[in-house]
C-alpha cells in the first residue's frame, strides 16, 4: 500500500483510480507470496545443470523479447500483460544469478573448476550487455553487475585467488578512470537533462 499512500496527495479526489491501484497491489502481493512458497518448496540442489541453462535461456529470450515493446521512461525493459500488468525480465534475471551462483559455486560444485568462475563472469556479462544496450536499462545493468561481481568474490577457494586479484585491479581501475572519462562530458550531458536517462544518470553521479 506505499504506491497508494504516496498518490493520495494528487488523487485525493479520484477515488477509482486509487481503489485500481490499491487492488493491483493486493494482487501483486497475494501472488508473491504465493511464488515464494513454491519456490521455497524447489530444491536447487536436486536440479541438473540442463536446467540452470535452460532457466537461463528463457530470460536471456525474455530480454531480447522486451526491445519489441514499446519503451518506457527511454528503457525497453518491461513486457505488457494486456492492459492490467506488465513484468520485468531484469528482475528475474537478478533472481536467477544469485540461484546460479549457488549452484557454481556451493560446496557441492567441484573446488578446483576454474570454469565455474568463468563461466558466471560470461553468463553475467552477456546479461549486462543486453540490458545495457538492447533495453537501455541503465540502473537495472548496474545493480545486476554489482550483484555478480560481489557475488564471484565471495568463494574462497584458493584455486580463484588470482582472479579476485586481478578482479578488485580491474575495479580500483575502473573507478579512476570513471571521474577522468565522465568530467569532460557533464556540460553536454547537463544540456540533455531533461531525457529520462541521462536524468538518472546524472543523479545517481
Amino acid at each position: 500500500f506505499m504506491i497508494a499512500s504516496a498518490e493520495l496527495g494528487d488523487l485525493a479526489g479520484d477515488t477509482g483510480y486509487l481503489t485500481n491501484i490499491i487492488i493491483k497491489q493486493t494482487m501483486f502481493a497475494i501472488v508473491g507470496l504465493a511464488g515464494y512458497f513454491i519456490v521455497s518448496k524447489i530444491s536447487f540442489k536436486r536440479m541438473r545443470m540442463e536446467i540452470y541453462w535452460m532457466l537461463y535461456t528463457i530470460l536471456l529470450l525474455a530480454l531480447l523479447a522486451c526491445r519489441f515493446f514499446g519503451a518506457t521512461n527511454g528503457a525497453y525493459a518491461w513486457i505488457p500483460i494486456g492492459s492490467f500488468a506488465s513484468i520485468q525480465p531484469s528482475e528475474f534475471a537478478k533472481a536467477f544469478m544469485v540461484i546460479f551462483a549457488a549452484k557454481l559455486f556451493g560446496k557441492d560444485s567441484p573446488k578446483n573448476n576454474l570454469k565455474n568462475i568463468k563461466t558466471f563472469g560470461i553468463c553475467a556479462g552477456v546479461y549486462f550487455v543486453v540490458i545495457l544496450l538492447w533495453q537501455h536499462d541503465l540502473g537495472s545493468a548496474i545493480v545486476l553487475a554489482v550483484m555478480c561481481y560481489c557475488m564471484a568474490l565471495i568463494p574462497s577457494y584458493k584455486q580463484y585467488k588470482d582472479i579476485h586479484k586481478y578482479m578488485i585491479i580491474i575495479i580500483l581501475v575502473v573507478l579512476c578512470l570513471v571521474p577522468i572519462i565522465f568530467i569532460p562530458f557533464v556540460n553536454e550531458l547537463m544540456s540533455h537533462s531533461s531525457n529520462y536517462m541521462i536524468g538518472r544518470f546524472l543523479a545517481c553521479s
